[in-house]
């Protein structure tokens, strides 16, 4: 028995699944015969030039097979975030790209050192602010322009509500964080507040507008929050919410009793792991006695 197995002839070295015999180069006669046909050497054939209606598949699957491995090798290029730990607008920006699965790499911008007004970083956004995101060759600076560039690029967990009222209150929240709250709270503009009104006033400058931009969003989401900001799925207002009520609470000590809706959305987004991965006590370049 096992004599008679070691006669069988091998398979057809074209891999078309029958057997070859060695007097036709290990090919099967009608791989054989559609090599006899072509004016080609038997390597060129083997490697795919083959007009055999018969392994018309087994062609086809190798090539589909050659282009998935050549995907699967390539390195693509990754998504590069130049970041600041404590910066409200990257941490939208983190939040974003956690919640759409996209992996980059994270460019530590070191405000307190002044990196963010070096030549070099200047190239990148003229007001010399983060977040910046680069995508291959494209650059784009502003937290709200990074995320509708994201959205459109990178449709998976989409930010936006089809459901046009749902959509306009996302884009007010949106706009009520980024406009009337952040930057009357950053802090080139705590800075300026400080050399005219002096230290003590500073953080009552921040707590009046913060506080004022909160009041505006609870009667704003009042009519339509579920679980988060605009029903129980994720969207623009929760990024932009969570970003800016973790300063509030955490670097300028806001009473939140007064904001009981924000305040439970709040406790949501801590149960959200890309919400979580993003805020600035976990970020590569946070100082480690940070805490908030």
């Amino acid at each position: 028995m096992e004599s008679q197995r070691n006669k069988e002839p091998p398979l057809c070295a074209n891999g078309c699944g029958f057997y070859g015999t060695v007097q036709n180069r290990n090919l099967c006669s009608k791989c054989y015969e559609e090599y006899q046909q072509q004016e080609e050497n038997a390597s060129s054939f083997l490697h795919g030039k083959v007009k055999c209606s018969r392994l018309l598949k087994h062609h086809q699957r190798s090539i589909l097979l050659t282009e998935v491995s050549n995907t699967v090798e390539e390195d693509p290029k990754k998504l590069k975030l130049y970041s600041y730990w404590r910066s409200s607008c990257s941490t939208r920006v983190r939040i974003a790209l956690n919640l759409k699965g996209l992996s980059f790499d994270y460019v530590a911008v070191n405000m307190a050192k002044g990196e963010h007004l070096t030549a070099e970083y200047l190239k990148l956004n003229p007001l010399g602010y983060v977040p910046v995101l680069v995508d291959g060759d494209t650059v784009v600076f502003d937290s709200f322009a990074i995320l509708m560039y994201l959205d459109d690029k990178y449709p998976q967990h989409p930010l936006l509500p089809h459901d046009l009222q749902k959509k306009a209150i996302n884009y007010q929240a949106a706009n009520i964080v980024s406009s009337r709250i952040q930057p009357l709270q950053n802090q080139p503009m705590l800075n300026f507040v400080e050399g005219k009104v002096g230290l003590d006033e500073k953080l009552a400058w921040a707590q009046y507008h913060i506080g004022k931009g909160f009041a505006a969003l609870e009667k704003l989401l009042k009519d339509h929050a579920g679980r988060y900001a605009t029903g129980d799925e994720v969207f623009l207002a929760d990024i932009f919410l969570a970003a800016q009520i973790h300063p509030a609470i955490k670097k300028f000590n806001v009473d939140m009793t007064q904001f009981p809706l924000l305040l439970r959305l709040y406790a949501a987004y801590n149960e959200i792991q890309s919400f979580q991965n993003a805020m600035p006590e976990k970020q590569p370049d946070t100082p480690p006695s940070s805490t908030s």
